[in-house]
């Protein structure tokens, strides 16, 4: 920091806190009162009915007493407390301007506050508020997701990178061992439910990248992936051939930990008969990439092959040994 600013943030300080004080100082004055110290005073009008009038009614105002103690109140105005306030603002924004000049204004409001905006306000107010919960979390992973999820579900993968940050976060959290393994769960599932979300309101041919880094996320979400797994082959089976066949690879790998003889790839398979010839070897070039328990994929192809007639029949076997396995081959053998 320059002089100029070290003597502005002193000034700051010392002018802020002392508005400050003057407006605590206030505040005592009405906490104390103006106190009767034995006088009898009308509580409605403060007139002072002295001893001279024994009556519990105010000659001035008309006002009626319940008893004796009535008239014996402590005044307090509440013009004061009004003043009180008028100093408090200005005193309180004399003394964070300083931070707020240097850090911006997330900086100077309290986290559960920054958190309950971000889905309620712009994206880049709320990557602003976002970045502050991630400084003030340090290390803390767990908040980290959290927060990133919840900004990713309001505002979408807004910079480009917000799903990347997730991917990486989760594979860290995941692999953390000091973490509890309920929070680890949690999380989990509100950075899936992000990934998901983000996934359905794009345009596959527009953002091949944010299903690459929306995939990374829901391989390192373990099994909250797998409770979405209908959501997203939906939202696939609803695409077009060429959309189908950009998003249909990395968002497979993705969905493959399914246990068993897996019904996932049963849906995704019947995917296939709505695309022609061309958009099918596409789609199943681009699936044999995947690293996953092929032979299982293989059985689910064939038996889908199988499904067809005749000449069809011939069509989809042919696309299948000519654009599927020999992919699977080079992989497998280490040439690709």
């Amino acid at each position: 920091m320059t002089t100029s600013e070290i003597v502005g943030v002193w000034v700051a300080r010392i002018v802020g806190s002392g508005i400050i004080a003057a407006s605590a100082w206030v505040l005592l004055r009405f906490a104390r009162g103006d106190r009767s110290r034995g006088r009898r005073r009308c509580p409605k009008c403060w007139y002072e009915l002295g001893i001279s009038i024994e009556s519990l009614r105010c000659p001035e105002c008309g006002f009626a007493a319940r008893d004796e103690a009535m008239l014996l109140r402590t005044r307090r105005r509440l013009r004061t407390v009004v003043l009180a306030v008028l100093l408090l603002l200005p005193g309180v924004g004399i003394l964070l301007a300083p931070r707020v000049y240097r850090d911006g204004w997330p900086a100077v409001v309290p986290g559960p506050v920054l958190s309950t905006l971000v889905p309620y306000v712009g994206k880049d107010v709320a990557r602003r508020a976002v970045d502050e919960l991630h400084a003030r979390s340090k290390d803390d992973l767990a908040a980290w997701v959290t927060e990133e999820s919840r900004f990713v579900i309001a505002h979408g993968n807004a910079d480009g990178d917000n799903l990347g940050r997730l991917a990486t976060w989760l594979m860290m959290l995941r692999d953390d061992k000091q973490v509890d393994a309920r929070d680890v769960a949690r999380v989990q599932e509100l950075a899936a439910e992000a990934a998901v979300r983000m996934l359905v309101t794009i345009d596959p041919l527009g953002a091949s990248g944010d299903i690459e880094q929306a995939a990374q996320v829901l391989q390192n979400a373990d099994g909250a992936t797998q409770r979405r797994a209908s959501r997203l082959l939906d939202w696939l089976l609803g695409l077009g051939e060429e959309e189908f066949a950009v998003a249909s690879g990395p968002l497979v790998s993705a969905l493959w930990e399914s246990p068993g003889e897996t019904s996932v790839f049963t849906v995704w398979a019947d995917g296939l008969d709505g695309l022609n010839e061309q958009g099918a070897r596409r789609t199943l070039k681009a699936t044999a990439q995947v690293r996953s328990d092929h032979g299982a994929m293989i059985r689910v192809l064939r038996r889908w092959a199988g499904t067809a007639d005749g000449d069809e029949r011939a069509v989809w076997r042919r696309a299948v040994a000519e654009e599927f396995l020999p992919v699977l081959a080079r992989r497998n053998s280490g040439g690709e």
